[in-house]
């Protein structure tokens, strides 16, 4: 795919286009049904393994529904309601859903035959309809609209997700009585009618969040491309290629964690606390985040002595401080 493409400005243009229809816009991954939304017949394989990513995702989703009433019980328990904090915590608890949906999806795509792949990619685009289609720039190979619909169904389903949860955090500021308030001096003060710091201040950081979203995910569909290969007729820009691999690598025999190929960190001596850490990751298949699998008390320290002379990644506490996080430097 030619270097010059620009998969966000494709995709801008198509929630522009599809302006207040986006609730029509069907998701890339559901199962088809019947009369629901234009579609191609799949094989049965084919829908075996999207029922069983329904599966997956409807356990990510409902764990997450847990987790945010968790949150919200813990902070109103502690008199906290109303606090930075919990708006924090839960803001930190819809990333790590967001990174461990994206992460599922592309183990699950990248898991698919060449042929499987291909048929998915004409189901998204005839589930995108013809509007999408006049949206496709001029050189772009026929056989690789599939993908870009692909991409463009997912923009429209996380535009979806985030037009739910902007609403969701006005709603709840104005019922705690929070949106016409802002923080100043460490006092919470009564502002005009005009300003609403609190509010915009919220909303300013879930658009930011989408749009970052937004750019992982592209980011993921050149990683994506990467494995349709046999099927372009051009390689992917080198600049654009994925690295050797996305995910951290945790040799308990050597003692050695790398990443892309790389070391991160060797272990000369005995860490137990650091190796049960890398231990719990690598047998997850290394998500965004895994629970605390330490006894109580030794999380914080722990990371502290992971993320020394660490290279490449690092670790850190979730919000709530019952989980660790991994992401690249």
């Amino acid at each position: 795919m030619s270097n010059s493409f620009d998969p966000t400005h494709l995709v801008s243009e198509f929630l522009q286009a599809i302006g207040p229809n986006l609730d029509q816009i069907p998701p890339p991954f559901d199962l088809p049904e019947r009369g629901r939304c234009p579609t191609i017949p799949l094989s049965f394989g084919l829908l075996g393994k999207l029922a069983q990513l329904s599966e997956v995702e409807e356990a990510v989703t409902n764990r997450f529904i847990a987790r945010h009433e968790e949150i919200i019980q813990e902070f109103t328990s502690r008199g906290l309601s109303n606090s930075t904090a919990r708006d924090a915590t839960l803001r930190q608890l819809w990333l790590e859903e967001e990174q461990e949906r994206s992460t599922t999806r592309e183990r699950w795509y990248c898991g698919l035959s060449v042929e499987e792949r291909y048929a998915f990619n004409r189901q998204c685009l005839t589930r995108s309809g013809p509007l999408f289609a006049q949206l496709i720039p001029e050189g772009i190979p026929s056989h690789q609209h599939g993908a870009c619909a692909r991409l463009a169904l997912e923009v429209a389903e996380l535009a979806r997700r985030h037009r739910k949860r902007r609403s969701a955090i006005e709603t709840s500021l104005y019922d705690r009585g929070l949106a016409r308030r802002t923080v100043s001096s460490g006092d919470v003060k009564h502002v005009n009618d005009n300003k609403q710091p609190i509010l915009s201040g919220a909303l300013k950081r879930a658009d930011d969040d989408k749009e970052n979203a937004i750019s992982r995910l592209i980011e993921r569909w050149w990683r994506e491309m990467s494995h349709d290969e046999p099927t372009t007729s051009k390689p992917m820009p080198p600049s654009e290629a994925p690295p050797p691999s996305e995910f951290p690598e945790w040799d308990d025999t050597e003692r050695v964690l790398r990443f892309r190929g790389q070391e991160c960190k060797r272990f000369k001596k005995t860490a137990p606390h650091q190796v049960k850490v890398l231990n719990a990751f690598q047998e997850e298949g290394w998500p965004n985040a895994i629970s605390d699998p330490l006894p109580k008390g030794k999380l914080a320290k722990t990371i502290e002595s992971l993320n020394m002379r660490l290279q490449h990644i690092k670790f850190s506490l979730n919000g709530a401080a019952d989980g660790i996080l991994w992401q690249p430097l």
